[in-house]
């Protein structure tokens, strides 16, 4: 086989959140990914609500737009903007999901039967994670975007919030 089992297990372990949601269609300021979107990275949203998540419990698009608007004192402009490039985002990453998803159940249909196929498998999963970076970098490409628009101070205040998210000390409140 071309890569390790375990690797692959991993990678598709920390994408089932993802690869949940992009079965149903978002909600209007709902996105796969939201929170690492907008936080700068990809694993803080796929650990939340799992366990052992730093993330404790699910923290929704609406509580970390309201967090965001109160911490960083993001004016109303900049939250139209933030919303806008959100959709933008979530736009360019679903198609990704949902062939993420695909890739998926054909990985697990391969292990069905009497001669489960392990190559056909991994093939799939690997597809499935390409698909997951790519959905990743839409969103990233979001991040940057927004973080575009904010002052200096509302960005150093949002790396502090990156760091704190980072130690575990970032919880829903």
């Amino acid at each position: 086989m071309k890569k390790p089992m375990l690797q692959l297990a991993v990678a598709m372990l920390a994408a089932y959140p993802f690869l949940a949601a992009a079965q149903q269609p978002p909600p209007p300021m709902a996105c796969p990914g939201m929170h690492g979107m907008m936080m700068g990275g990809m694993g803080e949203g796929m650990m939340r609500g799992q366990p052992g998540g730093q993330m404790g419990p699910m923290m929704n698009d609406s509580s970390m737009m309201a967090r965001m608007t109160s911490e960083l004192v993001i004016s109303d402009a900049q939250v139209q903007q933030m919303r806008t490039i959100h959709q933008r985002a979530c736009a360019a990453a679903q198609p990704h999901m949902t062939l993420a998803m695909q890739a998926h159940q054909a990985a697990m249909q391969a292990l069905q039967g009497d001669k489960p196929n392990l190559d056909h498998y991994e093939d799939q999963l690997d597809k499935a994670a390409k698909h997951m970076v790519a959905a990743q970098v839409e969103m990233a490409k979001g991040m940057l975007e927004f973080r575009k628009s904010l002052t200096p101070t509302q960005r150093q205040k949002l790396d502090q919030m990156h760091q704190q998210m980072m130690q575990g000390g970032m919880r829903p409140g």
